[in-house]
């Protein structure tokens, strides 16, 4: 009984220890958390061979609208994965103004298979924009609505296009 009653004890203090340990280095990783951008510095400092890490603070440059810095980390992660970024670096060629790159890469993203929907619904855009073809345009938003079908705004986007083409 007495031994059990000692073991007992050293869990108990053993325990203390562990808890007292986790909480000290909680408090001291809580910073990692706080903020989004924050979190994927530190990620991608940690880690960076990992893809997604440069793939998401890529996206929070987006955010920021630091398209430089943003197509930087992209580049990186497509260099350490596969083309399933494409759109994504598509999407930044177009936020820059470079409608022809941007339709050159979505065009491979759906040779790939990568967001394909998405992508026709991109392409349909620049189609419009830049070269004023409404009937291209809405040929491609009808691809992006046979590729997702179920998705509304493909739907929405696709009658906004006739009722300005009638």
């Amino acid at each position: 009984l007495t031994s059990f009653t000692n073991l007992k004890k050293y869990l108990v203090v053993l325990w203390c220890i562990f808890f007292i340990g986790f909480s000290y280095i909680s408090f001291f990783q809580q910073d990692k958390y706080k903020e989004k951008n924050i979190y994927w510095k530190k990620a991608f400092a940690e880690a960076p061979t990992y893809h997604a890490f440069a793939y998401m603070l890529s996206r929070r440059y987006l955010e920021e609208n630091n398209l430089q810095k943003a197509k930087e980390l992209l580049l990186e992660a497509m260099s350490l994965s596969d083309d399933r970024y494409l759109s994504d670096l598509a999407l930044i060629y177009y936020y820059e103004g470079d409608m022809d790159k941007s339709e050159e890469i979505y065009n491979k993203a759906i040779e790939c298979g990568i967001n394909k929907a998405q992508c026709y619904r991109n392409l349909s855009t620049i189609y419009l924009k830049r070269d004023k073809d409404i009937n291209k345009s809405i040929e491609y938003a009808k691809l992006a609505v046979q590729e997702d079908p179920y998705d509304d705004g493909y739907k929405q986007y696709l009658q906004e296009l006739q009722k300005i083409n009638k």
